[in-house]
């Protein structure tokens, strides 16, 4: 465990065969075409958030962006009392 983490974030590469016409979208930087997961897992293990609808030419910030995950902590960032 480390003191202050509550979870771990991170994503993969799922290889998927497209149709030709959607195949820009789902090239990844290693050339294939992919899907690419999001999961985020608490210190139990538990897994807290789960995203796999984006093709693996998104970059991993724009699939935490459009997270149901961040949307929760940016709705607790705003009921946090301002700082003096």
């Amino acid at each position: 465990m480390f003191p202050g983490v509550f979870g771990l974030i991170d994503g993969t590469h799922v290889p998927v065969q497209v149709k030709a016409e959607s195949r820009d979208r789902f090239w990844d930087r290693k050339g294939n075409t992919s899907l690419n997961i999001q999961v985020v897992v608490g210190p139990d293990m538990k897994i807290l958030d789960f995203v796999n609808r984006w093709p693996g030419s998104a970059h991993d910030s724009r699939i935490f962006r459009d997270s149901n995950l961040f949307a929760r902590l940016e709705q607790v960032n705003r009921n946090l009392p301002a700082k003096n």
